[in-house]
């Protein structure tokens, strides 16, 4: 009896109490597991396209910043892998979400210092790891973010990253109103 291609890890048969397989729990979390990650691919759309929309907005506030660069650089990424993620299996799917929610966490982390999202970006990768591998796996992934927070920490605080722009002009922005959900 093999897994299909498309399921999560987790929708192998299991041994009950009685030493019986219980396949019908193990497929209703797969279902909802799908439906999740399904959801998530459709939210993350919706919040690329408004990134796009607040790049822009922050253009013409501020002009041109070589970040924005990179969130076009990543926004057309996404949505070229959402416009084929049905095409892909379980882990793949997983997989690429969760490389673009990094991807998005240490851009914004080493760009912004803790003015941008990144953190929570990169906090969001260490749950996905949790809900759709096991605990263990997010604890992996956890420990992957603190390292990339305090690195960015000690980058920032000695000098050896500087931030490009005036702070202080940034959090005044209208714009910035769209930052906890881009980074």
């Amino acid at each position: 009896m093999g897994v299909a291609s498309t399921t999560p890890p987790s929708a192998a048969a299991v041994q009950g109490d009685a030493g019986v397989a219980e396949p019908a729990v193990f497929l209703e979390r797969e279902k909802l597991l799908l439906s999740l990650l399904t959801q998530i691919w459709n939210v993350m759309l919706l919040v690329a396209l408004l990134g796009g929309v607040a790049s822009i907005q922050r253009f013409r506030f501020a002009g041109w910043m070589p970040i924005y660069s990179l969130h076009s650089l990543i926004i057309l990424a996404f949505v070229t892998c959402w416009l084929m993620h049905k095409r892909l299996s379980f882990n793949p799917r997983v997989g690429i979400i969760m490389t673009i929610f990094y991807m998005v966490g240490v851009t914004g982390l080493f760009s912004s210092g803790l003015i941008g999202a990144g953190i929570w970006w990169l906090i969001l990768c260490s749950l996905i790891a949790s809900v759709f591998y096991s605990p263990q796996t997010g604890m992996i992934h956890g420990i992957i973010c603190l390292s990339s927070i305090l690195t960015a920490a000690v980058a920032i605080t000695t000098g050896l990253v500087t931030i490009p722009f005036d702070a202080n002009v940034y959090i005044r922005q209208p714009s910035t109103l769209a930052n906890p959900p881009r980074g």
